[in-house]
């Protein structure tokens, strides 16, 4: 009896079956699982882009304060009228400049690159 026990337990060693499933331990699913995820995130991360660009009045002087959102994302502009917008989404997409509650420009862009550019001049 004693043989074929031990011929069992060699047999399930070479087939790689020693106590565990087929390979796929706990450590190894993890593994799998944390590959996946950061796949995951990159897929993700690609599909959204970062927008800058810089709003300028008529006269080109730099419009200062006023907010633009792109695709539900928005920014202030800085005093050189310069604005940074992460996470937009790529493709076509509604741009909008407010002041104090007022629409002061309402355009559309088409949004491609990681970094897109969008200057707007107000009207």
């Amino acid at each position: 009896m004693r043989a074929e026990t031990r011929k069992a337990a060699s047999a399930a060693r070479m087939a790689g079956l020693s106590g565990k499933r087929a390979g796929f331990t706990l450590a190894r699913q993890m593994w799998i699982f944390g590959i996946g995820l950061i796949l995951l995130m990159i897929v993700l991360h690609a599909q959204t882009v970062i927008v800058i660009g810089t709003v300028t009045r008529q006269n080109n002087s730099p419009a200062e304060n006023v907010m633009v959102s792109i695709a539900g994302q928005y920014r202030y502009t800085d005093v050189g009228g310069r604005y940074r917008i992460d996470g937009v989404p790529v493709g076509r997409q509604k741009v909008r400049v407010t002041s104090e509650g007022r629409v002061l420009l309402e355009t559309e862009a088409d949004i491609r690159d990681a970094v897109s550019v969008v200057n707007l001049k107000l009207p």
